[in-house]
């Protein structure tokens, strides 16, 4: 008698949670791709990024002086023009390792009985 009642009240609560499953409709577009941050990019910027040596680093950072424009360095320093620099990087391996095979180094022990 209680099994009927469960069996009961399990299919009353399965009707309810099967009513409100919806499905998808395969002829929605799918959503479209984010734009790239490469694509917002133009490839026609100039190349005026200046390069210091680490010597030159080093003379700029004892000097007090600013990396980039020749004004004193302090806390709170902003450049006169800010810059974005973006870093591309290839993630592809060139000569990927070969994959380690763990069976090679196993050795079976020899156990003597009697």
């Amino acid at each position: 008698m209680i099994a009927k009642e469960l069996e009961g009240k399990v299919q009353q609560l399965s009707q309810q949670f099967h009513d409100k499953v919806t499905t998808i409709d395969e002829k929605l577009t799918p959503t479209p791709p984010a734009p790239s941050l490469l694509g917002l990019i133009s490839s026609t910027l100039p190349n005026n990024v200046k390069r210091l040596s680490s010597a030159e680093q080093t003379e700029r950072r004892s000097e007090g002086l600013c990396f980039k424009y020749d004004e004193q360095f302090k806390p709170g320093h902003r450049c006169k023009q800010s810059q974005l620099l973006l870093l591309d990087v290839d993630i592809t391996l060139h000569n990927p390792p070969k994959p380690l095979d763990h069976h090679s180094d196993w050795k079976i022990p020899i156990i003597e009985t009697g």
